[in-house]
């Protein structure tokens, strides 16, 4: 069970039911369709190449030094 409570009064507010509430807020969310993607779309969706490998993190220190100086 949940208390709902008057914010200004602080005062317990009797039981609402849930399709007397005008405070839902609830908005009408499109259904998603199946769609072609555009081409910016689709050259924004590829994955980045990564300029450092990510094997890279387990090496000592020191080598990495050695490579990069």
């Amino acid at each position: 069970m949940i208390t709902h409570f008057d914010m200004i009064t602080g005062q317990p507010i009797a039981d609402v039911q849930p399709n007397d509430r005008s405070d839902t807020g609830a908005t009408a969310v499109p259904t998603p369709t199946l769609r072609m993607l555009t081409v910016q779309e689709s050259i924004g969706a590829q994955h980045k190449v990564q300029r450092i490998p990510t094997a890279i993190a387990g090496l000592p220190v020191g080598e990495l030094l050695d490579r990069w100086q």
